[in-house]
């Protein structure tokens, strides 16, 4: 059965904003930007967005085959399929 192109859009609000604070045994983050993480390349990241943006898009080309859909940012096992978006600190140099 060959696969069926397909977009998925994601739209996001209510981002954590560009702080978490520290608190016992936690550092704390500065410069926090959430972006989807690509499956198995560890920290590849999509289109990284300020956390305290009004808002975030992202596009994924995907393929649906049957009742199952795959992709490079999609993550899982078939009947288990998710998006992953990872928040982190970013650095001066964008890392």
């Amino acid at each position: 059965m060959a696969g069926v192109p397909l977009t998925v859009r994601i739209e996001a609000t209510g981002l954590p904003g560009l702080d978490c604070p520290a608190a016992p045994n936690f550092p704390g983050y500065r410069n926090v930007h959430v972006a989807v993480q690509r499956r198995g390349k560890g920290h590849e990241l999509l289109d990284p967005q300020p956390g305290n943006a009004a808002s975030a898009r992202w596009s994924l080309d995907c393929v649906l085959t049957g009742t199952d859909i795959t992709g490079p940012y999609v993550q899982g096992r078939p009947g288990e399929r998710f998006i992953y978006l990872n928040w982190g600190a970013v650095d001066e140099q964008g890392g």
